[in-house]
């Protein structure tokens, strides 16, 4: 493959890009962009002759030695999944704020999962996420949110229309292709098991420790 770069300045709206490739009659180009600046956007799409697509299989193929203008790729706006992110009760985020992330998993496994992540600063109680998708119809999103930061919380916690759940067959799953609002998630506090982890026939750690 070979690559170029474009730049769209500030307030402009479009950018020309000039490409040159190898001059060879058996090549086959499929032409795409890479956008990694996240928002609205999603990150590729697709040079078509019916506009710009989300899956390469849908390109239009360019053959190989012509030169060819009018090329145009037009960036492909994400639907998103927009919430609040809470934490229970009447609980606070501790000193120095907590941090949860937000995964969307297609699961249907054609799309992967994409991610995002919330800042609860200090003493708050609750932060706003937006995660652009993949925009697909054929996508059903299932929502949850990791948090490892140990405490009373549970790692994982599933959106559901009655509440966040812990065992993710209990997800509401989401239709691809729309932007869904509201879809908050509170942090879950489970019960604890606890105990000591012993070294067998009074063997100690060695230099460094170990970790379990």
């Amino acid at each position: 493959y070979t690559y170029t770069s474009a730049f769209i300045p500030q307030n402009a709206s479009e950018a020309s890009y000039s490409l040159p490739v190898p001059s060879d009659t058996n090549a086959s180009w499929r032409v795409s962009y890479y956008f990694w600046g996240g928002g609205i956007f999603l990150l590729n799409g697709y040079f078509s002759e019916n506009g710009t697509q989300l899956q390469p299989e849908l390109a239009t193929l360019l053959t190989g030695q012509i030169n060819y203008s009018g090329i145009n790729l037009t960036l492909l706006k994400a639907p998103t999944i927009s919430g609040t992110v809470y934490l229970p009760g009447t609980n606070t985020a501790p000193a120095g704020g907590m941090t949860v992330e937000i995964y969307a998993e297609d699961i249907t496994y054609q799309y992967g999962q994409v991610s995002t992540s919330v800042f609860i600063a200090e003493n708050e109680s609750q932060a706003s996420y937006s995660l652009p998708v993949p925009s697909t119809s054929t996508a059903s999103w299932q929502v949850r949110y990791s948090y490892w930061g140990g405490g009373v919380y549970l790692q994982n916690g599933y959106y559901s229309e009655s509440g966040t759940q812990w065992q993710y067959d209990l997800a509401s799953p989401l239709q691809g292709g729309a932007d869904h609002n509201g879809i908050n998630l509170t942090l879950l506090i489970g019960n604890t098991i606890s105990g000591k982890v012993i070294l067998p026939d009074s063997q100690t750690a060695p230099a460094g420790g170990m970790y379990f």
